[in-house]
């Protein structure tokens, strides 16, 4: 975790009494929840099984590994991708008569929050699938406003990358837009034959 902090030359230093100690005890924290993931997801799996159709069973031991792959993707593209860039960034922009010396703690909550962030929005085909099984979402409905779909991942990728150049936008945006997509595929398998001919897809 401190690796991208090295990587762009940043200082970090520690502002707090015990504060690497507790620093330490949030790291096994996050990354215990991060590692034990798909162990929680089959333990929650295996307390609501017993109240499941064996179909509802089938589609509910998909959703666990998939909703753990998407889940550590997520934090894989964070991790290579999107903080590499951010600390860059950070380590590049200020006035030279301003030090930039990052205390740990507030790293340390950035890193996470960004990981965490991005393993969540990586989950967006399974919540497309889960919706579309229930019959809530279709795929003719987000083929519709996917332009609309399109402007919000913009103005996320706007809002999310730190550079106000479009390069850093895009390698945020690309792949959201490439999970929308997958989605709106996901959905139109997901659905029943009957359901794509009522939606004219």
């Amino acid at each position: 975790l401190l690796q991208p902090a090295v990587d762009a030359n940043l200082e970090l230093q520690n502002l707090a009494p015990m504060g690497q100690i507790f620093l330490l005890f949030k790291v096994i924290l996050i990354s215990g929840i991060i590692i034990s993931s798909p162990w929680i997801l089959y333990q929650l799996w295996r307390f609501i099984a017993p109240g499941l159709y064996e179909h509802e069973r089938a589609w509910a031991r998909r959703i666990t590994f998939f909703t753990s792959l998407c889940f550590l993707a997520g934090v894989a593209f964070s991790y290579f991708v999107m903080i590499p860039s951010s600390m860059k960034f950070a380590a590049s922009t200020g006035f030279k008569d301003i030090k930039n010396s990052f205390d740990i703690n507030l790293y340390f909550g950035f890193i996470t929050t960004f990981i965490l962030a991005m393993g969540l929005v990586f989950e967006l085909p399974m919540i497309a699938y889960v919706l579309a099984k229930m019959g809530i979402l279709t795929s003719e409905f987000m083929r519709k406003y996917r332009r609309h779909g399109f402007i919000i991942i913009l103005i996320v990728a706007a809002i999310a990358t730190p550079t106000p150049d479009p390069v850093n936008q895009l390698i945020f945006a690309v792949p959201l837009w490439i999970l929308y997509e997958i989605s709106v595929w996901i959905v139109r398998v997901t659905q029943k034959p009957k359901e794509i001919r009522t939606a004219g897809v």
